[in-house]
């Protein structure tokens, strides 16, 4: 309900900025068509309690689609460049190219990685990275396959993953989202990632978390 409430108000003050900014567009080039051929006071005090607010209102309009307009194409703008269609397939889908030789866990994962760097700023989704960590994890992983010893037991080999920052991973964020955690590291890694790991994801980064993980302590 909060969050609702929240973007309702982003929503109207984006509003109250478009409709500010037409109203300035076009109180500015009214005054700029008064001085270039100012009408007879006759005129203004006959016809001006009547056309003005009609000429107003169009203005308006016409003002206010041209700052929509002008913000769409800002954002556009702003969008990173389209999903590549591998990053669409699923994870076991992905994992069963890489053990077939059909695809890297190397360029695999630098493929999500690029993609981070490009998203993540919209998003803030992704707290702490690992990218070097998990390159070396995915060359090793590729070697695994080249020389015939994946592990039997890992569905999901040299497949690129994030995990939340409530699990433990050594030398990495570990606050759970509690403001007097900040700075905390981890020392251990956690049964959980253990697990991730076991099953041959690589992890690439960790990733935001409610405060306290909303109803739990850290694991």
């Amino acid at each position: 309900m909060l969050i609702f409430a929240i973007q309702t108000a982003l929503w109207a003050l984006a509003e109250m900025l478009l409709i500010t900014q037409a109203a300035v567009a076009v109180l500015r080039s009214m005054l700029v068509d008064w001085r270039s051929s100012p009408p007879s006071l006759a005129l203004v005090l006959l016809l001006g309690p009547f056309v003005l607010p009609i000429v107003i209102f169009v203005r308006m309009q016409s003002a206010m689609s041209e700052a929509r307009a002008a913000s769409m194409a800002r954002k556009q703008a702003d969008e990173p460049p389209p999903l590549d269609p591998l990053l669409l397939l699923s994870a076991s889908e992905l994992s069963a190219r890489v053990v077939k030789g059909e695809l890297s866990a190397e360029t695999l994962t630098r493929m999500c990685i690029n993609r981070l760097v490009q998203v993540n700023p919209q998003l803030n989704a992704v707290v702490a990275t690992r990218f070097e960590a998990a390159l070396l994890e995915a060359k090793a992983a590729d070697d695994a396959v080249s020389t015939g010893f994946v592990p039997p037991d890992s569905p999901l080999w040299g497949v690129p993953c994030v995990v939340k920052e409530c699990f433990e991973m050594p030398g990495m964020p570990y606050t759970a989202g509690i403001a007097s955690r900040a700075g905390m590291r981890g020392e251990r890694l956690s049964p959980a990632v253990q697990r991730v790991q076991s099953a041959g994801l690589i992890v690439v980064g960790t990733t935001n978390v409610s405060e306290g993980q909303a109803t739990s302590p850290p694991p």
